[in-house]
């Protein structure tokens, strides 16, 4: 079953084992574990669904879950604030916001303490309005926020559905005019708004009951793991996911005090000489990971940003700039940390001194892959090249007035202008009310047809606006999807590089001091272990804070 990445559980785990080695090392943990339980029970990402009763909020949850932990019925069932603890997550289920006062002001208070507010409506009551009014006061409160519709008359893959599309361009035509009422324009555009998400919760929650294959089909045709990967993207850069950081500080510390207290036992200047220089070169590898994913985030989110402009703006965002632009981070960054190491060993070859280890230059020295040069130097890393399925548009054209498309709410109708009335014979005067009063009756039914055909006009333009808008909803939210793949694909990979491009550096400079002189084994042990742990907080620091 699909998961959400548990960065809570991650840096438990992490806790646990330094506290191991800190106990095996003849020191007492209670304070360590103390201190990031403190912090740790304050730090739990919260994810709260809220919208209309009976629209399948709980069941939604239900199938996320995987476990019948929310109430589910045909009445609002859901009174209070239903609290679910979910692997590492918090699951809030509200009242209704259709349901009762006192069940909607339950729920708004709640919006506050909420990292990602998922709206849930069902296939049936997209034109609720007290729905979009309040989704418009959550994008207000710049709270990240997925719509999810909850197909319940789906017959088959939701996405394929015949009515998704209509359905879409309803509830964007709805935000349109909610978001209008309250003075907001372009809601489309707006980077709390992470999109539109069909499901079927029914069949994701009797996926269980299938073998896996079968339950495997089920879950894709009902889109519960889309919307487990919009929830993803937007839990790991919420609020509740950063408050870990504080935990990962004190990690931090408590590894290079541990690291400091082993190292100052050592009495041999060799032994001294490579500790110290081995610190020195995994704090450049660090920094050289912190500072790929920082670059590489930055660069592949300003490139989400580009692509989601150029949906409007008719620009043009080629995904080879964004491929291309990672590699040179990568390469100027190993360039950078090249010079680096170069440094360190003209350190290490003065701090060895008259001391029989000698090193060879070449061992500090950080190795890429070559651009193959039939591939006209696109080659670094063959995972770079496969960043082809970014959903980039060209630009979606906008009506004009000129085609028929946009037009003012109103034309300027002419008045109508009555006779001028002369002093006359009454047979003239008589004549001349006849012929006012049918050159009157002309104009008003011109000007209703003229109504006609400009309500007509109107009609048709706000429908199309309305699906172009839908279109670059759901481009932005694919968009957003993508980038976040992608992020996350960076990440996993450059962290594969960094270690194996240090790993010949380290392994090298272990080689030349251990063939001198024999360390304890149980104090290289302990450090190794430091140093992996002090290298996984870092990593784990990254992934949050980029």
């Amino acid at each position: 079953m699909t998961e959400l990445f548990d960065h809570k559980k991650k840096v438990l785990e992490l806790r646990d084992r330094c506290a191991a080695l800190y106990t095996e090392c003849g020191k007492n943990g209670d304070s360590f574990i103390k201190d990031t339980d403190e912090v740790l029970s304050r730090s739990t990402p919260c994810l709260m669904f809220y919208g209309l009763y009976n629209a399948g909020k709980s069941s939604i949850i239900n199938a996320l879950t995987g476990e019948e932990t929310a109430a589910v019925g045909d009445v609002p069932t859901t009174t209070r604030v239903q609290n679910i603890n979910w692997n590492g997550f918090l699951i809030v289920d509200t009242p209704g916001l259709n349901a009762q006062t006192e069940h909607t002001l339950t729920a708004d208070s709640q919006i506050a303490k909420s990292d990602v507010v998922v709206f849930v409506i069902d296939d049936m009551n997209v034109d609720e309005k007290s729905f979009y009014y309040a989704f418009i006061n959550v994008l207000k409160k710049n709270k990240p926020s997925l719509i999810v519709i909850n197909q319940k008359n789906a017959d088959g893959p939701v996405e394929q559905a015949q009515n998704i599309g209509i359905l879409r361009e309803q509830i964007v035509a709805n935000i349109r005019y909610a978001a209008n009422a309250q003075g907001i324009t372009d809601v489309e555009h707006n980077r709390c708004f992470r999109g539109i998400v069909p499901v079927n919760a029914m069949t994701a929650w009797e996926a269980r009951n299938f073998p896996e294959k079968a339950a495997l089909h089920l879950r894709a045709e009902s889109n519960i793991n889309e919307l487990f990967k919009q929830m993803q993207a937007v839990l790991n850069s919420s609020n509740g996911v950063r408050m870990l950081i504080p935990a990962l500080d004190i990690i931090n510390s408590l590894l290079e005090g541990l690291s400091e207290d082993m190292k100052s036992g050592i009495k041999s200047d060799i032994q001294k000489t490579y500790y110290s220089t081995r610190d020195n070169i995994i704090r450049q590898k660090d920094s050289l990971y912190k500072r790929l994913i920082a670059e590489g985030r930055t660069k592949i989110n300003a490139f989400a940003d580009k692509a989601a402009a150029s949906v409007s703006t008719g620009d043009t965002a080629d995904v080879a700039e964004i491929r291309n632009s990672l590699e040179q981070t990568i390469r100027q960054a190993f360039s950078d940390a090249n010079l680096s190491l170069q440094g360190e060993f003209q350190l290490c070859s003065v701090n060895l001194g008259e001391l029989s280890v000698k090193l060879d230059k070449s061992e500090f020295m950080l190795n890429l892959p070559d651009p193959d040069d039939s591939d006209e130097g696109t080659g670094l890393l063959e995972w770079l090249d496969t960043i082809f399925d970014l959903p980039i548009p060209n630009g979606l054209p906008f009506p004009n007035p000129g085609d028929g498309g946009l037009v003012p709410p109103r034309f300027p109708v002419p008045p109508s202008t009555p006779e001028k009335i002369g002093i006359t014979v009454l047979l003239g005067l008589i004549k001349a009310l006849v012929s006012s009063k049918k050159k009157a009756e002309e104009q008003k039914q011109r000007e209703a047809e003229m109504r006609r055909q400009i309500e007509e006009m109107n009609r048709q333009s706000e429908e199309r606006i309305n699906s172009m808008v839908t279109q670059i909803v759901e481009i932005n939210r694919k968009i957003r999807t993508a980038a976040s793949d992608l992020e996350n694909s960076y990440s996993a990979n450059v962290a594969n590089l960094v270690e194996q491009a240090f790993a010949p550096v380290l392994s090298s400079l272990e080689t030349e001091f251990c063939e001198e002189e024999k360390r304890s084994d149980t104090a290289k042990n302990h450090l190794d272990r430091i140093n992996s742990l002090l290298h996984e907080c870092n990593a784990i620091r990254a992934s949050i804070d980029g």
